[in-house]
C-alpha cells in the first residue's frame, strides 16, 4: 500500500511516539510506501530515513515562525497559547493541502491519523485514526477529583482544565466524523470511543506495538539493595493519580519495610502535586527523578522489580487499571467482550496496597511469572 501519514512519531520519545515509530518501521519493512508529513521544527522521524519506502515531507512556514519570532515578549506571555494554536493551524493547512497535492499526482491507497484524530479531510481516500484514548475518558477522570485538584492547585487550574477539555471533546467529534475506521488501544478503549458515538463497526482494538529487545524480563540487580523496588514511570498528572499510588505505598511500608518506590516523571501542569512527594511520611523509601533517557527505561524498569524483572509490569496494571484512569482498562476486558459493563471500583490506597502484595510475596524467575500473567489481547 501506498499511505500518507501524520502524526507523533519519534523513536526517542516516550509513549505514543515511539509506539508509532516501531510501527511505521514495521510497516516499511513489510514493504508498504509511506509518506510522512509533519510540521519540521516538531517532529523527528529521522531514524526511519533509511527505509527505501519512507519519504519525509517537513513543512516549515518560515514566514509565519518569524512573525511569530517578531511579537514582543509582554504580548507573547499574554496570548502564547492562542500564538501557537495560530501557527499550528497554519501548518496543518499547509500539511493537508500538500497530501491532496500529491494524492492528485499519484493516489495514496489511505491517510493515517498516529496518535491523533483526523485532523483534516482526506481528500478521495479512506481515512484511518490511531488514537491515544477515548475523548472523553480524561475529563472524566479530572472531574471526579475536583476537590483535590482545587485543594492543591486551586480553582483556577480546575476552571481552565474545564475550558480545555470541553473544546477538545468538541474537536474530536468533528475528527472521528471524519475518519473511517478508529484504532484504540484495548476493548476498554474500543466500547468508550462507541460510547462516543461512533459506529462500533468503525472502531478496532490493537495495542501498541512494544519494543521487546529493550524490554524484557531478565534478572538485574536490584536498584536498591535488599529491597522490592516498585517503578512510577511516566507524567504525573492529576488523573494518573499519584495520591492513590502514595497512600498504598504508605500502607505497604506500615506491613513491610523491604520495598521501595521509585518516581520517574515531569510534574506537568500541576506542579503543586510535588507537594504530594515531599510531604510522604517515609522519605527514605521513595525516589524521584523527573525524567529519564529513554533507553534506560527498559533496564531500569527490569531492575526496579529485582527477581521479577518485567514480569510484575503486567500484575501492577492489572490490579491498578480500574481506579488510575490507565486507558488499557485491563482488568475490565472480560466483561465488555460480553457487552457488559465491568464491576464498580471505589479507588482506595488500599486496593493499590493489595494489588502489589502478591508480586512481593511471588516467587519465581521472572520469565516464569512474565508467561504467568495473563495476555492484554488475546485474540490479536
Amino acid at each position: 500500500m501506498r499511505i500518507a501519514c501524520y502524526g507523533l512519531v519519534d523513536q526517542a520519545a516516550g509513549s505514543v511516539s515511539s509506539a508509532n515509530y516501531y510501527l511505521l518501521d514495521e510497516l516499511l519493512q513489510r514493504g508498504h510506501q509511506i509518506d510522512f508529513y509533519a510540521k519540521k521544527d516538531y517532529v523527528h522521524p529521522e531514524r526511519l530515513f533509511h527505509h527505501e519506502g519512507f519519504t519525509y515531507h517537513g513543512v516549515l512556514l518560515e514566514d509565519k515562525v518569524a512573525k511569530r519570532a517578531r511579537i514582543p515578549a509582554v504580548l507573547d506571555r499574554a496570548l502564547h497559547r492562542a500564538i501557537e494554536e495560530w501557527l499550528y493551524r497554519a501548518h496543518l493547512e499547509e500539511i493537508a493541502v500538500q497530501i491532496a497535492r500529491d494524492h492528485r499526482r499519484q493516489p495514496f491507497d489511505l491517510l493515517l491519523f498516529l496518535g491523533v484524530g483526523a485532523l483534516f479531510e482526506g481528500p478521495g481516500m479512506p481515512v484511518v485514526s490511531w488514537v491515544q484514548g477515548p475523548p472523553q475518558t480524561e475529563w472524566r477522570a479530572i472531574e471526579r477529583l475536583r476537590p483535590q485538584i482545587q485543594q492543591l492547585c486551586g480553582r483556577m487550574l480546575y476552571t481552565k482544565l474545564r475550558v480545555f477539555y470541553a473544546y477538545k471533546q468538541r474537536a474530536a467529534r468533528r475528527e472521528l466524523a471524519r475518519t473511517d475506521h478508529v484504532i484504540c488501544g484495548s476493548p476498554w478503549a474500543r466500547q468508550h470511543v462507541i460510547d462516543f458515538g461512533v459506529a462500533p463497526a468503525r472502531v478496532h482494538a490493537l495495542p501498541y506495538p512494544i519494543d521487546l529487545e529493550l524490554f524484557r524480563p531478565e534478572e538485574q540487580a536490584p536498584l536498591h539493595a535488599g529491597r522490592h523496588t516498585l517503578l512510577w514511570l511516566g507524567r504525573i498528572d492529576p488523573r494518573k493519580r499519584l495520591d492513590l499510588m502514595l497512600d498504598g505505598f504508605k500502607l505497604l511500608l506500615d506491613e513491610r519495610r523491604d520495598v521501595h518506590l521509585e518516581l520517574i516523571g515531569r510534574l506537568n501542569y500541576a506542579p503543586e502535586y510535588g507537594q504530594l512527594i515531599r510531604d510522604f511520611p517515609y522519605p527514605d523509601h521513595l525516589t524521584y527523578r523527573d525524567a529519564i533517557q529513554r533507553d534506560d527505561g527498559g533496564a531500569h524498569a527490569a531492575a526496579s522489580f529485582g527477581a521479577w524483572g518485567l514480569g510484575a509490569w503486567g500484575w501492577w496494571q492489572r490490579a491498578s487499571a480500574p481506579f488510575t484512569g490507565d486507558r488499557s482498562g485491563i482488568s475490565r476486558q472480560a466483561s465488555l467482550r460480553r457487552g457488559q459493563r465491568g464491576p464498580k471500583l471505589h479507588p482506595s490506597g488500599r486496593l493499590v496496597m493489595e494489588g502489589v502484595m502478591p508480586l512481593i510475596c511471588a516467587s519465581g524467575a521472572p520469565r516464569a511469572l512474565c508467561d504467568g500473567t495473563e495476555p492484554m489481547s488475546p485474540t490479536v
